[in-house]
């Protein structure tokens, strides 16, 4: 398995730690709770075709979603609001998004390789005091036109998760 040569070559020792605890509980070593915890595969995805490459000429993107209907909303939505940029995508918490384009092409998505970042039970607690990715998303798809406006608006932001996006 992946997973035990991954430990293998990083971690020497701790499998052969990890089976000894199973093996006095009695129970396979792939319900150890560190292993679940500590080897982590991205799931949701997102892809996006630039103008150049679709008939149309418009941006296109796409992504899936990993969580099911009782830790998502499912709901896309368009947002038209007085001094702010149009935008259309996912809500997240009503308010939030998860990702969408706005009306000068600029688009947002994120994904995570693990646990969600929050203050609630089974969450990965915030390294910082700031702003969860789905306020940051709503706001850079309302303020900012493109890319560089994004990034110098993002900078300025507290965000409490580390967002790899550039």
């Amino acid at each position: 398995m992946k997973m035990y040569k991954l430990f293998d070559e990083f971690c020497p020792g701790i499998n052969e730690e990890i089976a000894g605890f199973a093996d006095e509980l009695n129970i396979p070593t792939i319900q150890v709770l560190y292993y679940a915890m500590s080897y982590l595969r991205p799931g949701c995805s997102q892809m996006t075709v630039l103008p150049s490459k679709t008939k149309n000429g418009h941006t296109l993107l796409g992504r899936n979603y990993d969580f099911d209907d009782k830790m998502e909303e499912m709901t896309f939505s368009t947002t038209r609001i007085k001094g702010k940029y149009a935008r259309i995508g996912s809500s997240i918490m009503q308010f939030g998004r998860g990702d969408g384009m706005n009306e000068h092409g600029l688009a947002v998505s994120q994904t995570s390789a693990g646990l969600p970042v929050g203050n609630f039970e089974f969450a990965v607690k915030p390294a910082i005091v700031g702003l969860q990715f789905w306020a940051v998303i709503r706001s850079v798809l309302e303020n900012c036109k493109d890319v560089d406006e994004a990034i110098q608006w993002t900078k300025q932001m507290p965000i409490a998760i580390i967002l790899t996006c550039w």
